[in-house]
C-alpha cells in the first residue's frame, strides 16, 4: 500500500459516516474447474481487501472471489496478501455434484417438485377411497327395523 491509499483509508475510517473501509485491488485469472470436464474452466475476478497499516494486523487482508458463472467465495483474514490468497475457499466455486439418478425416472423434476406431485397423487388416493366408501354405503339397502 502506497502512502496515498494510507492517507486516504486513514481519512475514511475516521468519517463518521464510514463504519469501515478497504484498500481493494481486482485481478482476472481463469481456473480449471475441479472434478468437471478437462476443458472447463472458469473466469474469475478476485478482489483483495487491504484494511490497511491501522487495522488489526493478524486480520489486515481478505480475498474475494467471483466467477462468470455467479459462483462466489473468500479466504479467511490474513496478515499478508499471500497468506490470505493461500486460503481460497476454492471448493466453493467448484459446481455442484450430478444428481443421483432416481429409481422412479423422475431424475429431471426437481426434489420439491416431485415431492408436491407425490403429496397430490396420495390425497387423490384418500379421497377416491373415501368416495368410493360413501358411493358402496349408498348403494346398500337400509335394513328395516
Amino acid at each position: 500500500m502506497d502512502d496515498d491509499d494510507a492517507k486516504i483509508l486513514e481519512q475514511l475510517n475516521r468519517m463518521p459516516e464510514i463504519t469501515e473501509a478497504d484498500v481493494v485491488r481486482t485481478y482476472s485469472a481463469i481456473r480449471k474447474v475441479a472434478g468437471g470436464e478437462p476443458h472447463q474452466k472458469q473466469k474469475l475476478t478476485i478482489r483483495i481487501l487491504d484494511a490497511g497499516p491501522n487495522f488489526r494486523p493478524e486480520f489486515r487482508f481478505l480475498c474475494e472471489i467471483t466467477s462468470d458463472d455467479g459462483q462466489v467465495t473468500c479466504s479467511n483474514q490474513e496478515s499478508t496478501p499471500e497468506m490470505a490468497l493461500g486460503g481460497i475457499h476454492w471448493s466453493n466455486l467448484d459446481p455442484p455434484p450430478p444428481a443421483e439418478p432416481r429409481k422412479d425416472g423422475a431424475a429431471l423434476i426437481p426434489d420439491a417438485v416431485w415431492r408436491r406431485m407425490q403429496e397430490r397423487a396420495e390425497k387423490r388416493k384418500v379421497r377416491a377411497k373415501g368416495s368410493s366408501a360413501k358411493r358402496a354405503k349408498a348403494k346398500k339397502p337400509k335394513k328395516k327395523k
